[in-house]
């Protein structure tokens, strides 16, 4: 790009080292020389617990695919707390819970709003939003698919679909719809289940003129027919997330796959099929998410100085900065900017360690967060790696969530071989060298003491979800609820 617009580039003082992200991997873990990114401190400060959910349903019992991946999400639109307990979908308005808390073991059982689902046990719960419209989703073992908004009084599901043809059973595991900070992805819903398939929806609510409610028609028919992604794995699928447009899935085939979708014939088809980049690895993996590049923390590297401007000289006319920082680089991508105009000068290094482009508005790149039973990974959008990290537990059917506000993906556990409040809910924090895509990754326990913690399967997590604020919000087979608030903090 740069060549094909004939631009020189010059800048004064010494030149600086560029980054190479696909060699970069483990080498933040590894290596800890000029440059590397500084230790964090990571503080879980424990708000408030109840002790036991009166939530009708004895959540110890699993059913043959074993626990379900996550039973609990926070609508921060509605600051509730949805909780999918056997066959029905509860709402907990968060002050309620907190009050609940606040007086002690001996306040009594607390009812809260509920909505049948059907007769199949839930595997994944979902908060995001569709078109605008806050919602939760809900995937069942049977391959039932529940959209429930969350900010209506009375609850009800407002559409309904199905991952197999009409009364075929395929197990549903993973959910993906547009956050609610968030990379617009319209009405589209993705789900996958045991068959290795993603399958998407486009759902657009909009008023009923006859009733006055909001309509919720799913195009196309929701158990007739389906858009699927191109996305096929030989193996199953447990989870998806989809941003912009583009959706990643991992699968126990040791594959990370990525689909992008845009509107056909009234509905969403899937394109780039076979064009579109995949990542690969010797071990299953459990899990991914998008992660918005401009929410990633940074840290300053050790720069040398740069005694003169940067400039780029087209045609004899020299472009100074100003018009660079306005009119130039707003129209490079990040990864452009980082792996190519970054290592031409120290000015141009000074520029870009600023991070007033790599982190302006409009931007909207993307990391991709992956992991399988030992290892995380960061990578770009092209699923190449950034960051990697030797996880210090069984990430076996974790199941996490990313808190934009401190940088840091929740990790919790359910398989880990030795029971232990130390290892259920783990931080990953993220970090970025300013100016570059080199990253770096760090694992800290948070530890949270509880009288069965060392009990199966009652200390399982069932359901984790974070919120605003760095709250965590952590649910226990035993439905045991607790709230904690993270704070990071760099080292100098």
């Amino acid at each position: 790009l740069l060549a094909s617009l004939g631009v020189a580039c010059h800048g004064g003082g010494a030149m600086a080292s560029g980054e190479d992200c696909a060699s970069e991997g483990a080498m933040s873990e590894s290596s800890r020389g000029r440059g590397a990114a500084p230790r964090v401190d990571v503080e879980a400060e424990l708000l408030w617990k109840v002790k036991k959910l009166a939530l009708g349903e004895d959540l110890k019992q699993f059913g043959p695919n074993g626990p379900p991946m996550n039973i609990l999400e926070h609508c921060p639109v509605s600051d509730c707390l949805w909780v999918m307990a056997g066959l029905a979908l509860h709402r907990l308005p968060v002050a309620d819970v907190e009050s609940l808390a606040r007086r002690g073991p001996d306040a009594g059982a607390r009812t809260f709003a509920s909505l049948p689902l059907g007769h199949a046990r839930a595997n994944r719960l979902r908060c995001g939003a569709m078109a605008g419209q806050p919602v939760a989703v809900v995937v069942t073992e049977a391959g039932d698919v529940r959209v429930v908004p969350t900010t209506d009084d009375d609850l009800r599901v407002a559409a309904s679909m199905k991952t197999g043809r009409r009364h075929k059973r395929v197990s549903t595991w993973g959910i993906a719809v547009a956050a609610h900070a968030g990379e617009a992805s319209g009405g589209i819903v993705a789900v996958s289940a045991n068959n290795g398939c993603a399958k998407a929806w486009l759902v657009d609510p909009r008023p009923d003129p006859r009733t006055g409610r909001q309509a919720w028609p799913v195009r196309p028919g929701g158990y007739d027919y389906c858009y699927t992604a191109a996305i096929k794995h030989e193996q199953n699928v447990p989870c998806i997330d989809i941003a912009n447009g583009k959706l990643i899935s991992a699968s126990l085939d040791g594959t990370l796959r990525l689909a992008e979708f845009a509107a056909s014939g009234g509905g969403i088809a899937a394109v780039g099929r076979g064009e579109l980049p995949v990542f690969a690895c010797d071990e299953a993996l459990w899990g991914a998410c998008w992660i918005p590049l401009r929410s990633v923390r940074t840290y300053s590297p050790a720069s040398p100085p740069a005694s003169q401007a940067a400039q780029w000289l087209s045609q004899g006319v020299a472009l100074p900065e100003d018009i660079l920082l306005t009119s130039v680089w707003p129209f490079l991508d990040t990864q452009t900017l980082a792996r190519q105009v970054q290592p031409l000068s120290a000015a141009h290094a000074r520029l870009l360690a600023d991070e007033m482009e790599m982190r302006a508005e409009h931007r909207k790149e993307l990391f991709a967060f992956c992991f399988s039973d030992t290892t995380a990974w960061l990578l770009d959008e092209d699923l190449q790696p950034c960051a990697m990290l030797e996880l210090p537990f069984s990430a076996t059917f974790a199941h996490i969530a990313y808190d934009r506000e401190s940088s840091v993906v929740v990790m919790a556990t359910k398989l880990c071989p030795e029971p232990s409040p130390a290892g259920a809910l783990w931080a990953i924090c993220l970090l970025r060298r300013k100016g570059s895509m080199r990253c770096h990754m760090e694992a800290h326990a948070i530890r949270y003491d509880f009288p069965e913690s060392r009990l199966r399967p009652a200390s399982a997590v069932l359901g984790m979800c974070v919120a605003p604020g760095g709250r965590v919000f952590s649910l226990l087979a035993s439905r045991r609820l607790a709230c904690h608030r993270l704070s990071v903090r760099m080292r100098e």
